[in-house]
């Protein structure tokens, strides 16, 4: 016999004939002293598995370049910095200057440093080298 399910009006009216479904998602018994037990199957997930993968697809695909820009910008920073602080003496001549504006062009190229970078070195580099040929 093919009984309703349990969301069915039909269950209470077929209750009343004794007739009695069981429907896994739910059970519910009560004996004449009023004490009743209940059954429930296991619900489903609230978000099922693929909607996670293509939640986190679409989340890596978003921010991994935002990511690897920042990490990529860090890095030209701190090699920007190391030049303009430690490595560029405030005197040179010009062999060390040529020898230096190579490193950062050579910097520049491999893409260890930007464009606004490249430029502000070589400024400095031609203002130090003015400063040491009046200092001459």
């Amino acid at each position: 016999m093919h009984l309703p399910p349990s969301g069915s009006p039909w269950t209470s009216l077929l209750g009343i004939f004794g007739i009695r479904s069981f429907d896994p998602a739910a059970s519910l018994t009560v004996n004449r002293f009023g004490k009743f037990t209940a059954y429930f199957s296991l619900a489903p997930p609230p978000v099922p598995e693929g909607i996670w993968i293509a939640l986190f697809s679409i989340l890596l695909g978003t921010f991994m370049p935002s990511i690897i820009r920042w990490i990529n910008g860090w890095r030209q920073r701190r090699r920007f910095y190391k030049y303009t602080d430690k490595e560029l003496p405030s005197e040179f001549k010009e062999k060390d200057r040529q020898g230096i504006e190579e490193e950062i062009a050579e910097l520049y190229a491999k893409g260890k440093i930007n464009d606004s970078q490249y430029k502000m070195l070589k400024d400095k580099i031609a203002a130090n080298y003015d400063h040491s040929r009046k200092l001459s």
